[in-house]
């Protein structure tokens, strides 16, 4: 049993599912990045891969969340 600082506790395997998902977010962002796909329109890109998980990067976070993709973090 996984338990979180917020929300329920979950199992191994919801835990799995997670870091999966957030691998293919990351591998879909670092590609878009590669191709040139800028800071403004790199979340719109990345809402289609997956339309439930809200993202909510403004400001600094997306700054933060964009320069770690293209590898400047």
């Amino acid at each position: 049993t996984v338990v979180p600082g917020a929300g329920p506790a979950a199992t191994r395997a919801d835990l799995e599912a997670f870091k999966l998902r957030l691998e293919k977010l990351i591998a879909h962002g670092t590609e878009l990045v590669r191709k040139g796909v800028p800071k403004n329109r790199i979340l719109s890109a990345l809402k289609g891969d997956d339309p439930a998980w809200p993202f909510n990067f403004t400001g600094a976070k997306l700054d933060s969340f964009y320069a770690e993709l293209a590898g400047t973090k």
